[in-house]
């Protein structure tokens, strides 16, 4: 299963009700909000795990919240009615606890109870509440999980990521639910003088190897940060961005900064992490693209289709792909540029894996579009496989969406299709168009179908 990581700040003022006009210089943190939520939307996990520092915070100690639902508002930020409720995944909750005790880190499991013994208040922070607030206004329907690092060492807290990481995947095998992360977290709070804090230098030094671990898939500077450092750059994000980071331990097939910014002297970044590919020096390939490339390489040095050696392939992933059946498509670009595409809407081998590699010889050899890939090339190809879902006929446009469905056009014998998810088509009318265009239906009446895709890249 994929680890999917999005990052979000916190900042009241850039919700509507509470900030009004004076939001108006966050307008590329707010666009990056709303660009995560609708992601969000589009996953439609069953959980969201929120790492919220603003949680009940321990010196010594990771805190958890457990009972049945928590709410929380913006009551602090003078706006009682603006909050939100959610019911907790016990379940989840519950083997997290078991899985970081086990491995020896403090952790408290604040029940309502336990809150009532000390006196303390205990609810939705609105590190969860901001973020939640974008979220719900795409998909609302999830259970929670909340998570508070103490102020523990560095590296402890990317221990409790990893720990986490093993939980959700044992957990997914066995409910298949989806489990997303969110790691809530604003930068550096010394940007400016007119800030929180007086402005340091090592505020943009900090937000900026905080872009750099992202963009280069290695979190190895921000555990050696030292305690001073730290302190100069009065930020709030870094052990739930470590805990995020220590969630990818097995390394990072996708990253992308949707955003980055400090307006109000506090930086503010939006960001994107799925698991698989590369981080402190690991390189993992997915293997859906490592069976597609191995394909497309061998029958373009040798004409012969490859055959299948499971040896070279986890167990997991022949366990899965051998007991599937499925349309698959697998895409070749070169320099960014489409070199070949070729698929099946169903499946017509006896498994997937069968698929792919025929479907990766098409690719790279019989697209009409394109001269058959030459080995000088090979070096240069960026593969991908899209396995599709089921497909269901619609009634009508209103029922697509370009970057979660893919689209069927049928007319008679004549049918186009159009993966999802495309570089450069962003509305459903151009998405029907060039699948019509692909049919090579310019008029009269035609059905309609869509369908998902698990991509691999």
């Amino acid at each position: 299963m994929k680890q999917r990581i999005m990052f979000m700040p916190h900042p009241p003022i850039i919700i509507e009700e509470i900030g009004g006009k004076e939001r108006e210089p966050a307008q590329e943190t707010i666009q990056g909000m709303r660009a995560l939520a609708k992601k969000v939307g589009h996953i439609q996990p069953d959980t969201i795990i929120f790492i919220t520092p603003h949680g009940n915070a321990f010196s010594d100690a990771t805190c958890i919240l457990d009972g049945e639902a928590f709410e929380g508002s913006f009551q602090q930020f003078g706006h009682p009615k603006i909050g939100s409720q959610k019911v907790v995944n016990r379940t989840l909750t519950k083997k997290i606890v078991e899985k970081l005790r086990d491995e020896k880190i403090n952790t408290v499991v604040m029940t309502q109870e336990l809150a009532d013994t000390y006196n303390i208040s205990t609810g939705l922070d609105h590190g969860v509440l901001v973020p939640m607030h974008y979220i719900d206004k795409e998909y609302d329907t999830y259970t929670i999980v909340h998570i508070t690092p103490g102020f523990t060492p560095l590296s402890e807290n990317y221990q409790i990521g990893q720990c986490i990481n093993r939980v959700i995947e044992s957990y997914a095998k066995e409910t298949g639910q989806e489990i997303l992360v969110l790691v809530s977290g604003d930068l550096s709070h010394a940007l400016k003088d007119s800030g929180p804090y007086a402005y340091h230098p090592d505020g943009i030094r900090f937000d900026t190897m905080v872009q750099n671990a992202i963009h280069e898939k290695r979190v190895d500077p921000l555990l050696e940060l030292s305690s001073d450092f730290i302190d100069n750059a009065a930020q709030c994000g870094l052990r739930p961005y470590l805990i995020g980071f220590g969630l990818l331990e097995a390394g990072i097939d996708a990253s992308q900064i949707f955003s980055y910014e400090g307006p109000f002297g506090v930086g503010y970044l939006t960001a994107y992490m799925e698991g698989g590919g590369i981080m402190n020096g690991l390189s993992h390939v997915d293997e859906y693209v490592q069976l597609a490339r191995k394909s497309i390489e061998h029958y373009v040095k040798t004409h012969k289709k490859y055959t299948f050696n499971a040896q070279e392939f986890s167990q997991e992933f022949v366990d899965e792909a051998m007991s599937k059946r499925s349309g698959v498509f697998v895409s070749i670009h070169k320099h960014g540029n489409l070199r070949g595409c070729i698929g099946t809407i169903q499946g017509v081998n006896e498994n997937i894996i069968e698929e792919i590699i025929y479907n990766g010889i098409s690719a790279c050899s019989s697209d009409p579009r394109f001269n058959p890939v030459a080995e000088s090339e090979l070096e240069d190809l960026e593969v991908k496989v899209d396995v599709l879902m089921p497909i269901e006929p619609i009634k009508s446009a209103e029922q697509l969406d370009v970057d979660m469905y893919g689209v069927i056009v049928e007319q008679g014998i004549k049918r186009g299709l159009l993966l999802p998810r495309l570089e450069g088509v962003d509305t459903v009318e151009e998405q029907i168009n060039i699948a019509k265009q692909k049919a090579g239906i310019t008029e009269g009446s035609y059905a309609l179908f869509r369908f998902k895709v698990e991509r691999h890249e």
